[in-house]
Parts: C-alpha cells; sequence; structure tokens
C-alpha cells in the first residue's frame, strides 16, 4: 500500500508504475477528486478505483461510474464495508 500526500505526486506514481488498485477521496486539498480520477484513469486504464467519500453530493454515483470507478463508499463506513469492495473490485480485475 502506498499513500500519497499530494495528486500530484500520486499521478506521478501512476505514471510510473502498476498498481493493483486505487483508493481515493473526492475532497483532496488542491484539486477536484473528480478531476484526479480521470487524469488517474488515462494512466492507468484497467486498475480498479474505489471512491471514498462524505461529500455524495460532490458528484453523482452514475457520473463517477462513467469515469471507470469501481465503487463508491460513504462515509462513515464500516472496515468490513470497504473489505468487500476490495476483494470485488481485484475480483474484477483479475477477471477482465
Amino acid at each position: 500500500m502506498i499513500a500519497a500526500p499530494t495528486t500530484r505526486e500520486a499521478l506521478l506514481r501512476l505514471e510510473n508504475e502498476k498498481f493493483d488498485l486505487l483508493i481515493t477521496d473526492l475532497r483532496l486539498n488542491l484539486e477536484s477528486g473528480v478531476t484526479f480520477i480521470i487524469h488517474a484513469r488515462r494512466l492507468q486504464t484497467k486498475t480498479p478505483i474505489i471512491v471514498i467519500t462524505g461529500y455524495p453530493d460532490t458528484a453523482s454515483e452514475s457520473e463517477l461510474k462513467s469515469y471507470g470507478v469501481e465503487r463508491v463508499l460513504l462515509k462513515p463506513l464500516e472496515l468490513k464495508e470497504l473489505q468487500e469492495a476490495v476483494r470485488h473490485s481485484l475480483r474484477v480485475c483479475k477477471t477482465s
């Protein structure tokens, strides 16, 4: 697991490394989560993306899915919910 403190660093890593899964929030410090997801999807076309948000009105689930987001989880969330989303996303990635 790798955490990136900024979207810029995250995008640089996505450009240079392959990841099995990307988990991000919609509210980021300097950039919108939607913009980050769009850039990330261009760099990692097959990597599943899970979005965690406490602000569901920021972007609709259907909008996020149109950008290739696998799952949208609302805060507060249970660890079990996150674990299930991770398992499901990794399974989908392996079969595609």
